[in-house]
């Protein structure tokens, strides 16, 4: 175990050995070995503290130096502190632009609306503050104002839907033609050939092989939506973007983690945004910023003018986190959506049919009966099904469980997130996907003993970021308020669960804003489930035998 604890106030650190590890560690001035204890000791400072933080990983540290890393290099990184007051950020009127009156916009998408009249902007905006609803307003705006003929807007598969509807629900400009880039390599290829959108949304994983479709366009604006999904400069994804922006006029980035591992990030992102910010080289930019070191002196081991690395990103950056919003809602919902695999859909068609065919045949079917054999259909859309001996078998790269890890990146890493699953096999998937991204997590359902199930969520509070949890067994009489995200991985039939699943999290105690998402398999029973319980209808008392069929085909 790799630990770093504060002792005598000194940083007091234990590693397993390794040849490259004290070569770096021989690096640091003032180190001090231990024999007895087989320790090094430094000096405490937050430099040091950040250097062995970035040489040594896995690294556990105490709760003192817990409280010392809020302040690393991340944190210098993450934001300049936004007050809606300030001279420099308060400009909320807009004098040349209708915005649609209902909802009306708040007030710092107003403001970031005034910043995105430059030609290119970042809004680091954390989930849950309506950036997308911005970015909307801007377009519209340079639509209007017959700045923009054609745009691209590019975001991961899963807010594509999500995108396009809120295009209608915010865009003053009646009958906007835009269009999804979806479906097999034909079909997108066929929507691209048409020219007569002025608006076309596509997912990242699409550019690299549609390239020359879209360098046919010379998009006069290009959106990139979680724009930390291009942070590697070498992936085909980031190469198709940096190319797409050399000729568009207008260029936005967002996302509310722009840093997600290290301040390398950033600089692919602001290589497509404006590139004379950083410079063209990757080489040159880590030269300009990071410390290297280890093998042959090509690893990464600290970072540099972290100052100058920060004024610049915010030279044409805004950022605003929940917490600054004061007039946001005390609750915020989304929904992310998802297409099935092939073989996902595959089973569920058939599993689909085989359910409508006993229907047909059957004269003594219960609703009962019809809410458990929709069971089969939520779990196939979760990643796994029953064989016929009950035997639960998992489906090979689930879909809901690729959607979950996007999700988690895309929420800052100091926030707490509760994840809720109807089933146990779910549970086991997310704690081996959070095990392989080093996440901490503690587990709340019915194989969590009763004399350990305190003792996990102290933990939750104390140290674990994730609390993952089955609303039978915790989604009543548990306090979760430290947390501002909740996931809905799947959806029981219970408006009562859901509603008290809710609430651990927004109660009395609760001083931060609670944001909701639904991971949501597009066409399937998961999309049924979350509209009845959004408008507030139980399930069990909806279906009959008579509307089963419409049921499973969306239609409530």
């Amino acid at each position: 175990m790799n630990t770093l604890e504060i002792k005598s106030n000194q940083l007091i650190l234990s590693f397993r050995y390794s040849p490259v590890l004290v070569s770096l560690v021989k690096c640091i001035p003032g180190r001090r070995y231990i024999p007895e204890t087989k320790q090094w000791a430094f000096p405490n400072t937050k430099e040091n503290i950040s250097y062995i933080r970035n040489i040594i990983n896995p690294l556990e540290v105490s709760a003192e130096i817990e409280k010392i890393v809020s302040k690393n290099v991340k944190a210098e990184m993450a934001r300049e502190k936004y007050s809606l007051k300030s001279s420099k950020f308060s400009n909320d009127k807009v004098h040349d632009y209708g915005f649609k009156s209902n909802p009306p916009p708040f007030k710092h998408q107003k403001i970031c609306f005034n910043f995105l009249k430059r030609n290119e902007a970042a809004l680091f905006l954390e989930m849950g503050t309506g950036k997308t609803r911005i970015v909307i307003d801007a377009l519209s705006y340079r639509i209007e104002k017959k700045q923009i003929k054609k745009f691209l807007y590019v975001c991961p598969i899963s807010l594509i839907d999500n995108t396009l509807e809120e295009f209608g629900k915010f865009s003053p400009i009646k009958d906007l033609d835009i269009v999804s880039v979806t479906g097999n390599g034909k079909h997108k290829r066929r929507i691209l050939s048409d020219e007569s959108h002025t608006g076309y949304i596509i997912n990242y994983e699409s550019l690299r092989p549609l390239i020359n479709y879209l360098l046919k366009y010379n998009f006069d604006c290009i959106v990139c939506d979680e724009s930390s999904r291009i942070k590697n400069p070498f992936a085909k994804r980031s190469k198709a973007l940096h190319i797409l922006g050399q000729r568009a006029k207008y260029k936005y980035i967002m996302t509310g983690t722009p840093i997600t591992e290290t301040p390398i990030d950033i600089f692919s992102q602001y290589k497509f945004l404006d590139p004379t910010i950083y410079g063209d080289s990757f080489y040159g930019f880590k030269a300009q910023y990071a410390i290297m070191g280890g093998y042959e002196n090509h690893e990464v081991v600290g970072y540099k003018n972290l100052e100058e690395l920060n004024k610049k990103m915010y030279s044409i950056a805004i950022r605003f986190t929940k917490e600054d919003c004061l007039d946001l809602p005390e609750k915020v919902y989304e929904t992310r959506k998802f297409e099935l695999s092939k073989e996902e859909a595959a089973l569920y068609k058939e599993m689909k049919d085989n359910l409508i065919i006993e229907l047909k045949n059957g004269d003594k079917i219960t609703a009962t009966i019809l809410l458990t054999k929709m069971l089969r259909l939520s779990q196939i859309t979760s990643g796994f099904l029953k064989n016929e001996e009950g035997k639960e078998i998992d489906i090979k790269k689930a879909s809901k469980l690729n959607g979950l890890s996007e999700l988690i990146e895309d929420i800052p890493d100091k926030k707490k997130i509760v994840i809720w699953c109807r089933f146990r096999h779910e549970i086991f998937a997310i704690q081996k996907l959070l095990s392989s991204k080093g996440i901490s997590f503690v587990s709340f359902f019915g194989d969590t003993p009763q004399s350990e199930r305190q003792a996990h969520i102290k933990e939750f509070y104390n140290k674990a970021r994730v609390f993952i949890g089955n609303p039978q067994t915790g989604g009543l009489g548990i306090n979760l308020t430290c947390a501002n995200y909740v996931i809905f991985y799947s959806n029981d039939y219970s408006l009562n669960q859901r509603l008290q699943a809710e609430d651990r999290t927004h109660r009395i105690g609760q001083k931060s804003k609670v944001t909701y998402v639904d991971l949501l398999a597009k066409g399937t029973i998961d999309e049924v489930i979350y509209k009845l319980l959004r408008d507030k209808k139980e399930l069990a008392k909806t279906i009959t035998k008579e509307n089963f069929k419409g049921v499973l085909e969306g239609i409530i």
